[in-house]
């Protein structure tokens, strides 16, 4: 450090000597010349030529000045904001102003909010996933990270599908409340818990026979449907074609909603309970087959009222799900003929020979 500074004073002395030299024989005859007057009206940066007499700094201090400095600009790292409007904090507050509303018996705010946080679990759930795939690879504890919000995303939805399964329950609308208590059961399977207490409210509103149970019960299932096709048969005997209709339509979307719930529940119990899979997947081949029955009979309706237009594509929806080879998938082949849409009988003459 010493011999640093005996430089450094050396150096800075050195450069002193040329600056006073420079100043007595180049700058004070320039500076009271015409020419550098004539400049200075025209604006010429007097601070150039005034730095001239500005002390020359030490290389120590230059040195020093310099050693302080980092050279490589250093980037703040950007910190998580504590608060948003999009994470899984803004749908559990949701939940909770919806748990507020339920002890109220405020329903309808009560699906609102519920209806919001399942929505956003299920977005934050699908973007946590795809983030988590993106660092497959790459960085595993970032992978691992978002994974883990994933599925506290898809928990914390499935838990709000069941509270809103449970507030339609409440309200009697169980074409709303049965699909989404399937869903959780597909989400987490039979055998946890959450999945269990879906199970058994499916049971506790007759969509499906538990083992307590001897028969369904409640309006949303196939003995309800059947009735609705009773109904809409007194109205045709009465020739009330219009309530006939409307029966019939009702029963039709129900029965083909049916199906469908019930084929998703077999799936979901495939490998863990074979009787209820099996049980499932029979009550979901039945309500296919009255879906079906009840689609020929409004086309029967729509033909004897001379719309053909309305009648024939429920006519070729009973050939396409029962095929042409089975006595209701012929009978509406049949219809078709008759209304003239296709040329060839069937059976022709020719598969009957070949029988």
């Amino acid at each position: 450090m010493v011999e640093l500074r005996n430089v450094s004073t050396t150096v800075s002395l050195g450069l002193n000597s040329f600056r006073s030299l420079f100043i007595r024989t180049m700058v004070t005859p320039l500076f009271n010349s015409l020419q550098i007057r004539q400049s200075l009206q025209i604006g010429l940066p007097v601070g150039l030529l005034l730095g001239l007499w500005a002390p020359v700094p030490a290389l120590a201090q230059v040195v020093s000045q310099a050693g302080s400095q980092d050279s490589t600009p250093q980037l703040e790292q950007a910190r998580p904001e504590a608060a948003g409007t999009f994470n899984i904090a803004t749908g559990q507050q949701l939940v909770t102003e919806a748990e507020a509303a339920i002890a109220n018996q405020n329903y309808t705010t009560a699906v609102s909010k519920l209806t919001q946080a399942r929505q956003v679990f299920e977005q934050l759930s699908n973007y946590y996933s795809d983030l988590s795939g993106v660092f497959s690879g790459i960085d595993n504890r970032l992978r691992d990270s978002n994974r883990a919000q994933a599925l506290e995303a898809a928990e914390l939805r499935d838990a709000t599908s069941y509270q809103l399964a449970s507030v339609y329950q409440a309200q009697d609308t169980l074409d709303l409340a049965i699909p989404l208590l399937i869903e959780v059961i597909n989400s987490q399977q039979p055998t946890r818990e959450l999945g269990e207490q879906a199970f058994t409210k499916l049971c506790e509103i007759g969509f499906t026979n538990c083992a307590e149970q001897t028969e369904t019960t409640g309006n949303y299932n196939v003995s309800a449907g059947q009735q609705l096709m009773a109904e809409a048969e007194g109205a045709i005997a009465v020739q009330d074609y219009t309530v006939a209709l409307e029966k019939l339509n009702a029963a039709r979307d129900m029965f083909n909603a049916l199906s469908d719930h019930y084929q998703s529940l077999s799936q979901a119990f495939i490998g863990i309970d074979g009787e209820v899979s099996e049980s499932s997947r029979s009550q979901a081949l039945e309500s296919a087959q009255l879906r079906d029955e009840t689609s020929y009979q409004m086309a029967l309706i729509h033909r004897n009222q001379g719309s053909p237009e309305r009648s024939i594509p429920l006519l070729i929806e009973v050939v396409r799900s029962q095929q042409p080879t089975r006595d209701l998938g012929q009978q509406a082949y049949q219809q078709l003929f008759e209304l003239g849409f296709v040329d060839s009988p069937f059976p022709s003459r020719s598969s009957r020979a070949n029988r």
